[in-house]
């Protein structure tokens, strides 16, 4: 009974209004941190962990230069800071390639950070989704687990 109890609490935010919802191919995570906090950290995260960034890139400030451009279709959803990263694990990229070279479409992996409303998200996409029925399906749940396992811990220091 304990158990189901414990459950309950954990899973209550995700259940009742507490979860922001997001595509079953993608995954998000969210914080109360700054987003350029939660980008710095996420950054040396990947970094001490052997994911190297090979490009980034302030999609926010990319997007306001063109504000004038866009008028009323501009920014509707209030974001704050909007950044992505593009990072590869050259260990990760040969056993993929080993796996299924199709996956190599994935490399480099890419997420993004952003703001709204006080609230800073992490988003990337679910390999494991897009794996579905691949020689390679199993390596990819790895690699997907591996990177989750490095942003929460960078989250939650």
């Amino acid at each position: 009974m304990k158990h189901w109890w414990h459950a309950l609490v954990v899973l209550w935010p995700l259940t009742v209004g507490g979860a922001d919802p997001s595509p079953a191919g993608v995954v998000k995570l969210q914080t109360q941190l700054q987003a350029d906090a939660v980008y710095d950290r996420v950054y040396k995260a990947l970094e001490s962990q052997r994911f190297w960034v090979v490009h980034e890139d302030n999609l926010g400030e990319r997007m306001a230069r063109n504000a004038e451009q866009r008028a009323v279709d501009y920014n509707r959803n209030r974001l704050g800071t909007v950044r992505s990263l593009a990072f590869g694990n050259l260990e990760w990229t040969n056993a993929l390639a080993n796996a299924d070279p199709d996956l190599l479409a994935f490399f480099p992996l890419h997420l993004t950070v952003f703001e709204r409303g006080g609230t800073s998200y992490l988003v990337l996409p679910r390999l494991a989704i897009l794996a579905k029925d691949s020689p390679g399906e199993s390596r990819v749940r790895e690699l997907e687990a591996e990177v989750r396992r490095i942003l929460e811990q960078a989250l939650e220091e």
